[in-house]
């Protein structure tokens, strides 16, 4: 699977070792331990964001794609992540900055699986 062009600065995640191996990507990673009831600290305001984040992603892969191959999930993610984060633009500005990052170029179907 080829590497994703999404840069993370920070992470909130809860206390699941799974998420220690994960640390190195970031600048920082903040923990909240959910056993002791820890849900929010002074260094991160929970993981609610990153857990309605991926809520939705995986609402809009199984509603809208149905089925998703391993070597384009990096794919799939970047789009609801562009999406995700222009939620709040009208539906011509999130296209005009899409076509933007195109630089005046075609976009073609060999660019695309290139």
């Amino acid at each position: 699977m080829r590497t994703s062009n999404l840069v993370f600065r920070h992470s909130h995640t809860d206390s699941a070792k799974v998420y220690g191996d994960i640390g190195w990507w970031f600048a920082s990673h903040n923990v909240v331990n959910h056993a002791r009831g820890e849900y929010v600290t002074e260094k991160s305001d929970g993981t609610n964001k990153a857990e309605n984040f991926f809520s939705q992603l995986k609402r809009s892969l199984d509603g809208t794609h149905h089925c998703v191959s391993v070597e384009h999930l990096d794919r799939y993610v970047t789009e609801f992540a562009f999406r995700h984060s222009t939620c709040h633009v009208t539906d011509t500005i999130r296209m005009n900055q899409l076509m933007g990052m195109l630089g005046n170029k075609r976009l073609t179907y060999k660019r695309i699986t290139g």
